[in-house]
């Protein structure tokens, strides 16, 4: 198997192990923990990387190892920053010129630097500061990831101190990294926040229609508002945003609306309840709409992208009491079989909660380094 054809650049492996790390979510630092990564590749993304290699690119010196080409560019495929390690590492010294050209010195301190503000002693100044000097970046395609070490780093904040959440719509509202991070993990249906609805509220307040990716932001916003309702068995509510949801999105026109698959599989789990808690003699026909819909535009999406669609639809079910035939059916159509558990209650429930690629993972990932 070929080496890289090229001396091995420090600060493009040091990038590309912590950007594993949290894509996939285990923090690699010892053996068993290699073998952990290991294992998650295989099972959950089909790759195929031995613990021993994993052990050489994460524990060992990299000034004395040098790296296989094909595990680097399964890595850089992986983590979806370039189809192969010449076009990672071109990428990746780009973004570390430009972080220098304003003034970040090194751009994997400057985001580690994100988990050691302490509010406390730094104030909304500070803060403030880290967003601005962000800016440049987040309008890029290649700096989406920084979104999510944002939206971690607010989140952690609010934990140790309980007025900055509130605070926070004051003193960002202006910032569309913070609209676009911190609120969206407030929109996970499991995130427990005393101002979860005002993040939502908010996010729907700042849309900008004029946006190219103005529908996608509605649609997200809307379906959350109805997870939200049903969650909280707010009825008149959900009515209300569910006809709002309706007189914009359907079957037909949501998979040509520039809505990304996180979000379309939001507006299904929608559907399912809404024909659980009102119609119910409808459940049947829907779910059958629901499961041509996804037959119908399975060639579009990648094996990522079908999990964030399932793991929504599962959510949908869970939530309307759906008998086990109708988890049977998903299973098939999608080529899913459900974690082993006690009995299919219990794999479902592990699903769920467990780390798939779901909003609240990614909050649950931040903690991971």
């Amino acid at each position: 198997m070929p080496k890289p054809k090229h001396a091995i650049e420090p600060y493009c492996i040091q990038r590309l192990k912590k950007e594993i790390q949290l894509f996939v979510g285990i923090q690699v630092n010892n053996r068993p923990s290699c073998i952990a990564l290991s294992e998650e590749l295989k099972v959950h993304y089909g790759l195929s990387i031995s613990a021993s290699t994993i052990a050489r690119l994460f524990l060992n010196d990299i000034e004395h190892h040098h790296f296989y080409l094909d595990t680097l560019d399964k890595f850089c495929d992986l983590i979806q920053k370039g189809s192969n390690w010449n076009q990672y590492c071109e990428s990746v010294l780009t973004q570390k010129d430009q972080a220098l050209s304003i003034g970040i010195h090194h751009e994997i301190d400057f985001r580690n630097s994100l988990l050691y503000i302490n509010f406390e002693f730094s104030g909304w100044k500070v803060l403030r500061n880290y967003f601005e000097r962000l800016q440049p970046y987040l309008y890029h395609s290649n700096y989406q990831y920084i979104t999510l070490d944002l939206g971690g780093a607010l989140h952690r904040i609010a934990q140790s101190d309980n007025t900055f959440e509130k605070s926070l719509y004051k003193n960002f509202v202006g910032f569309e990294s913070v609209r676009k991070s911190y609120f969206e993990l407030l929109a996970d249906p499991e995130f427990k926040s005393p101002f979860y609805k005002d993040g939502l509220n908010l996010y729907g307040q700042t849309i900008n229609y004029s946006h190219p990716n103005a529908s996608n932001d509605l649609c997200f916003y809307l379906s959350m508002l109805c997870l939200n309702d049903d969650k909280n068995n707010e009825l008149d509510a959900f009515i209300e945003h569910y006809a709002r949801l309706l007189d914009n999105f359907n079957l037909l026109n949501v998979i040509n609306s520039n809505i990304h698959p996180f979000n379309i599989g939001r507006f299904l789990a929608v559907l399912l309840i809404h024909k659980y808690r009102f119609q119910k003699a409808l459940f049947d026909s829907c779910f059958a709409d629901v499961i041509l819909f996804i037959k119908s535009n399975l060639s579009r999406w990648t094996s990522y992208e079908k999990r964030l669609i399932l793991y929504f639809i599962v959510f949908g079910l869970a939530r309307s009491n759906a008998p086990h035939k109708f988890f049977k059916v998903v299973e098939t159509t999608l080529g899913f079989h459900f974690l082993d558990g006690k009995d299919l209650n219990d794999s479902i429930t592990r699903f769920l909660y467990s780390k798939e690629p779901n909003t609240i993972s990614w909050y649950r990932r931040w903690g991971t380094l």
